[in-house]
């Protein structure tokens, strides 16, 4: 298959395009392989978001409570850069990997959050619109879910990894594998 695809999982305080961004993790993966490579993890201050203009939202908050202690302490541990500086980290880790496909877990999150955070610090996205795919779609057409016993579920770059391994489990199961794709 012609370009590289990556992984994006994003953790949030919300679930609209505009919210605050917590983590960025990505792989980079062939979704005709069962394997992955290289990966990319930023945790963000949060409070670069709110100064940024990135929004909260109390539900998200309140959902974040809910999760486990290994989830939580993504939020809460320290060490976040700034959201500029990890939007500017990730397009250049995209650009190194020569990425062309951005994957996320849903058309309506991951690919449409991060673009908004990059929108909102006037800084343009590395991937082209038109190369945004859709995780749930894939796993819906094969009736396949993220594995998320490897990893912290709700690290970001854990989910990545088992959501990659995941699309490439669904296009061998639709027989993809064996087919010369776009």
């Amino acid at each position: 298959m012609s370009g590289v695809h990556i992984m994006v999982d994003l953790e949030t305080m919300g679930s609209t395009p505009g919210c605050a961004i917590a983590s960025i993790g990505a792989v980079v993966f062939d979704p005709l392989q069962p394997v992955t490579g290289a990966t990319f993890y930023r945790l963000v201050d949060l409070a670069t978001c709110k100064s940024a203009g990135l929004t909260f939202d109390p539900d998200t908050i309140v959902w974040w409570l809910k999760q486990s202690a290994e989830a939580r302490s993504e939020l809460t541990g320290g060490g976040g850069v700034h959201i500029g500086q990890a939007l500017q980290d990730f397009g250049q880790w995209w650009r190194e990997q020569d990425g062309r496909f951005i994957w996320g877990h849903g058309a309506n999150f991951d690919e449409p959050v991060l673009g908004a955070a990059y929108r909102a610090l006037h800084i343009s996205p590395p991937w082209d619109f038109w190369n945004a795919r859709c995780t749930r779609t894939v796993y819906d057409l094969a009736d396949v879910k993220p594995d998320r016993a490897a990893g912290t579920h709700h690290k970001a770059v854990d989910d990545a990894v088992a959501q990659a391994l995941a699309v490439s489990a669904a296009y061998r199961k639709l027989g993809m594998a064996k087919a010369a794709l776009p």
